[in-house]
Order: C-alpha cells, then structure tokens, then sequence
C-alpha cells in the first residue's frame, strides 16, 4: 500500500487529531498508519485498525487521487435537493398555513394535505414525499387508540356477554 506524499507526517497528524465526525477520523486515522507503517500490505493494515481492506484500498485511493484538498472523506446525505419540490423554509411555510387552517376548525387529513401541497407544486407527489414531508417537520399520524390503556378484559368480556344483541330506541 503506497501513499502518496501530498501531506507530511505532522500535516496528517494534525489533521487526524483535529476530526469531529467519527467518519473522517476514522479515514485520517486509515491515512496516518498507512504513512506510519510503509511496505505493509494491505490486509495487514486492515488487521491492525479492524476494518475491511476494501475500506483501507478505497480511502486511501482518494486521498492519493484528491492530494491536499482531500477532506477525510465524502459528506453522507445530501441528496435532498434533488428529491425535494421545495426548501426547507417553503415547506415550513406551508405547514404553518396548513396548521392555521386546522386551527380554525377545519379538520385536516392526508389527503386534504396532499391536495393542497399538489396544487402548489402543480403537479402529482407520492405519498412518501408527504410522509417525509411530516417526518422532517415532526408532525405525526394521530389516530384514536383502539382500546382504553386501563381497560380490564374481564369488564369487556362481561359486557360483550351481557349486552343487549339489538339497539332499539325507547317507545314513548
């Protein structure tokens, strides 16, 4: 395993010890025993640091292919501009109107949501758009519980055997 010499041992020191994403300390700490140990292979490093060799081959590919303006790895995440319709703010903003809307008295379901974001965008969204859309905003799905928490079976089973089988109004 070759290192190229784009950083001196006290560069990559430094940068190593400066990490706060575990990700990147974790590539700085790859780069700097790699520098520190030359002629091993490989699956020795891999052993001694306990990760896969693929992952020790592919950090230390970028590092040698970017130099100096290698950051200690790529970002995760990120895609969200190009899944998303509208910023962070603009979905904010909609929500709010939504939850005015709910304030006074109109009752709010997904699909009254999902129509209105639609018409905003003019155009059709999935509805997992709509539930990322809620997760990122921390609205959740409230639906009644299906049972009393402190209900007692022997009450509900009491009740099912002594209840009348037919509702009739009372006869006046």
């Amino acid at each position: 395993m070759k290192l190229q010499n784009h950083l001196t041992e006290e560069e990559i020191l430094k940068r190593f010890t400066s990490q706060t994403k575990y990700d990147n300390f974790i590539n700085w700490q790859i780069i700097y025993s790699v520098q520190k140990n030359p002629g091993k292979s490989n699956k020795e490093i891999s052993a001694m640091l306990g990760l896969s060799s693929w992952k020790i081959f592919r950090v230390v590919e970028e590092y040698n292919k970017e130099g100096k303006t290698w950051q200690g790895g790529k970002a995760k995440g990120g895609r969200r501009a190009v899944r998303s319709f509208l910023s962070l703010e603009e979905e904010e903003k909609l929500l709010n109107t939504l939850e005015k809307k709910a304030l006074n008295g109109m009752v709010l379901t997904y699909n009254d949501i999902k129509q209105e974001i639609e018409n905003k965008l003019e155009r059709k969204v999935s509805d997992d758009y709509i539930w990322d859309l809620f997760k990122r905003h921390g609205w959740k799905k409230k639906a009644p519980r299906p049972k009393h928490p402190l209900q007692k079976k022997e009450d509900v089973e009491d009740f099912k055997k002594n209840s009348k089988r037919i509702w009739q109004p009372p006869h006046y």
